[in-house]
């Protein structure tokens, strides 16, 4: 529902999206956790070419183990999870460059991930309030194509494959607010602040010759 999980508290899962959560954990208590996600995208719009509109994707995201080892804090041992990515292939006809009636064929592909290893630590006050940051490292690569084929034949007539290697450092520091409203209420309120930090890239760029 939103950003409503910035406020989440939980003893016994790991909320990711919020570092300052972790303090919730039980004491001594190890939890890990696996998931995974898919894609289905449809393009549509002309000059999409309808007979293959489709790319879809999946991956298995790893949050990693947590546990408290003191009172009032909570720290997962280690954690890897992808923070984005790309992954499309379609088709597009386009005129050639000073034509009107000449179509080649142009056919998009991408693929990679950014992924983030991260450490989190949190601490709490008065049973009320708690903080937490979480350092995290940015990796990843990703591979973009696009290749001109002959409309009839389907044969390449150029193309270009670009791959960019990305990398650097990034912080997010958490805070929660909570406590009860008489004997039947919670309340809780959260927010994060990761300051932005631009990516390394690194781009190798390959025309072959045809």
């Amino acid at each position: 529902m939103s950003n409503t999980g910035l406020a989440y508290r939980n003893n016994r899962y790991l909320i990711n999206n919020n570092p300052a959560s972790y303090s919730a954990l039980t004491d001594q208590y190890f939890t890990m956790e696996l998931g995974i996600r898919g894609s289905l995208i449809n393009y549509f719009g002309t000059p999409v070419d309808p007979a293959n509109k489709q790319s879809g994707g999946h991956h298995l995201p790893s949050p990693g183990p947590g546990h408290e080892n003191f009172p009032n804090t909570g720290v997962p041992a280690s954690g890897l999870r992808r923070f984005s990515t790309q992954n499309y292939e379609y088709d597009v006809p386009y005129y050639l460059q000073g034509s009107t009636s000449e179509l080649a064929n142009h056919h998009y592909q991408g693929h990679g991930s950014v992924n983030k290893v991260y450490w989190g630590n949190s601490y709490e006050f008065f049973h009320h309030v708690s903080v937490g940051v979480e350092a995290g490292y940015l990796f990843g690569q990703l591979n973009q194509k696009d290749i001109i084929q002959n409309l009839g034949s389907g044969s390449t007539l150029a193309s270009t494959t670009n791959t960019v290697d990305l990398n650097n450092l990034y912080m997010t520091y958490g805070l929660q607010l909570y406590g009860k409203l008489g004997k039947k209420w919670d309340y809780a309120l959260g927010g994060t602040f990761s300051p932005r930090n631009d990516l390394l890239a690194s781009t190798n760029r390959v025309v072959p010759r045809q």
